[in-house]
Formats: C-alpha cells, structure tokens, sequence
C-alpha cells in the first residue's frame, strides 16, 4: 500500500472509529457521586461553596450572604495516553493488528473519569482537602465552613476503622459531594504528518487521546464515610449522623440519605442490610429498602 494523504486519512478514520466506539461502550460510575461541571479558563471558582444559607422570613432588609468567603478554585489538569504506529505496518496492509490497541485506549479514557473520581473520594479520608481545608472526610468540618469555633460536625465516625470504606451519600439534591471538572473532553489526536521528523527518523505516525479536566470536592454535608464493619449499628450511626445536620443558624439541613456505595468487599453485608426481610438475629429488619445499593468496583479493596 503506498502511504499517501488518502491512505492516511482511512487508517485515521479507523483508528478513530475503534477509540470512539470503544469509549462510549464504557460504563460509567462516577456519576453517582460527582456533579459534572464545564471550564471555560484554567480553573474554576466554586464560590458557592459551603454552607449555604436557608430560606428566612423577610424582615426588615434583605440578608446578603457573601458567597465569595468560600471560593474554592479547582485547576485543571492535562492527561493523555499516546501509541505508534510503524510506516511499515500501514505500506504493508496490517493495521488489523493495531485493532485491539486503539479499542483499549478508548475503553482506557472512557474509564478514567472513575479512575480519578473513586480515588480522590477515597483520598478525601486521609489528604484530600475541600473549601473548607480540612480533609473532605473528617469529624472537624467547620459549620459555616470558615470557623471551627462557631461549631463543627462529621461525615466519618471519630473511630475510622480498618475494614474497606464505604459510603452513605444524599443524591437527592441538584448537587453531590464530588465535582468532575471537564476543559477539554477526551479527543483523539494524532500526528500523521509523513515529513515529521518522527516519520524520517523513526518512521512512526503518532495517535493518542488528550483531555484537560479536573475532580474535586463539592458539599461533605451529603456524604458519610466508613472503615468500621458494615452492619445495622454502624449503618444507623452514619444515618443520625447525616439527619442531624444544621445550618449555622440551627435550622436542619434536611440531609435525607438515599444511596449506599460499596465495593466488592461489602457487598453482602450491604446487600443483607438493604433487602433482607430479617436482620442477623432473625427480627424484622427495619433498614430494609432504605437505601439504593450502589457497588462500585473501584472501591474494591481500599
């Protein structure tokens, strides 16, 4: 085959069609616990972070809150994953054999996302900060999000434990407690210019995906985290723990937990706890179907 503008364009165009069709056939999980944002610059201010104030009764001037004291700015970040592919395999009619390679590049972007939003969540328990600065999971949340002396609250019991983590989140709102910043969506590139410098030297066309995004983390009052073991006690607590949330002013948040996330590891226990008729002691089990039961294979193991 003699590579030319036209045979170049063809091997693109399959080359890109395996990417694309690989990529959209990816499952996605993120989105049960992060919001999806767009970024129009290199970072985004997400003033409207933090404890946002209730509806009051209007007397005398209206209340301005100041949104800005909690900016919370969330730069975005380039990542890419680029392969070769040798003139000499496009002049001789193999790129059959490149098939498997640019299917797993897009099934390797479309998983990303998840890959970067589960690890950021379960960094949250020991280094990963929010608006407020302090770790997203953590028994010191300031409740106005500036001041731990005008009170604070948990999302994670003060006893962590040692088991795999586990989640207990409110998805009932318009947002969710983790933020999946998108710049760039990932695009398939390539360089296929048959006098670049790769192409005379080292006779290689280059192809690959890009995309500049950012995860970060949105409002710790709509999820709990767990290490302890899974059952009705440690299930019960981290309920409490979410329904009695307060504004600064002592007006309940109203967190209504919704969904249950798990790895593999507590999937029984889960799976026990949200549709068994009777609990481990053979009584009715009152926390069956308080819950959507999520299993999210990321989690597996941390």
């Amino acid at each position: 085959m003699i590579v030319n503008a036209a045979t170049l364009r063809a091997a693109q165009t399959g080359f890109q069609t395996l990417f694309q069709n690989a990529f959209d056939n990816v499952a996605r999980r993120y989105q049960i616990v992060a919001m999806e944002t767009r970024s129009q610059t290199s970072a985004n201010d997400y003033k409207w972070l933090g404890q946002l104030p209730g509806i009051r009764k209007w007397v005398g001037d209206k209340v301005v809150h100041n949104l800005t004291a909690h900016g919370y700015y969330l730069p975005n970040e380039d990542f890419e994953l680029t392969v070769g592919v040798d003139r000499n395999d496009i002049e001789d009619d193999q790129l059959g054999v490149y098939d498997p390679k640019f299917k797993m590049i897009g099934d390797a972007a479309g998983r990303h996302p998840d890959e970067l939003v589960w690890q950021a969540l379960v960094d949250g328990l020991t280094s990963g900060q929010g608006f407020d600065g302090v770790n997203f999971f953590s028994t010191a949340h300031p409740t106005d999000g500036v001041d731990p002396g005008n009170g604070t609250y948990a999302n994670r019991p003060a006893v962590l434990g040692t088991g795999e983590v586990w989640f207990l989140m409110d998805d009932s709102r318009p947002v969710k407690p983790m933020i999946f910043q998108t710049r760039k969506p990932y695009t398939f590139v390539s360089m296929v210019d048959p006098q670049s410098p790769d192409v005379f030297m080292r006779r290689t066309f280059h192809y690959g995906v890009e995309a500049r995004v950012a995860v970060g983390y949105g409002l710790p009052q709509l999820i709990y985290a767990s290490r302890e073991p899974l059952n009705a006690t440690s299930y019960a607590a981290a309920r409490l723990a979410m329904a009695n949330l307060k504004r600064p002013d002592g007006s309940p948040l109203g967190i209504r937990p919704t969904t249950l996330v798990v790895g593999e590891g507590n999937f029984e226990a889960a799976n026990v706890l949200l549709t068994n008729d009777r609990d481990v002691n053979g009584a009715t089990n009152t926390w069956k179907g308080t819950a959507k039961l999520e299993v999210v294979e990321y989690l597996t193991g941390k």
